[in-house]
């Protein structure tokens, strides 16, 4: 087998691979969100009192780079072709509970 050749598989198997990391990434992200999102409702279907937040500052716009991703990661999936526009926030921080803003 040519040198060439090998080396053209070689970089199709990392493209695969790199596909499969995006798609865990993202996985994770969602599963990461949709717990916590469960865990709300169940506190706040007990006691409203129990309901604590996690306030941290953080750059909003890579918080909503990171739900495009897993929303067009989703969407594709699905055979589904979204188009998400926003105007970026440049050096844009804010104070808030992350995990329950995404």
């Amino acid at each position: 087998m040519a040198a060439s050749s090998q080396k053209e598989k070689l970089k199709t198997i990392n493209k695969g691979l790199e596909k499969c990391q995006e798609k865990m990434s993202s996985a994770s992200k969602f599963i990461d969100f949709f717990v916590h999102d469960l865990l709300d409702y169940t506190i706040l279907n007990k006691d409203a009192t129990n309901f604590i937040k996690n306030p941290a500052i953080f750059d909003i716009d890579l918080a909503l780079r990171e739900m495009c991703e897993i929303l067009e990661d989703k969407s594709s999936m699905k055979n589904i072709t979204i188009d998400i526009k926003y105007k970026g926030f440049s050096d844009t921080m804010v104070k808030s509970d992350k995990k329950r803003m995404q």
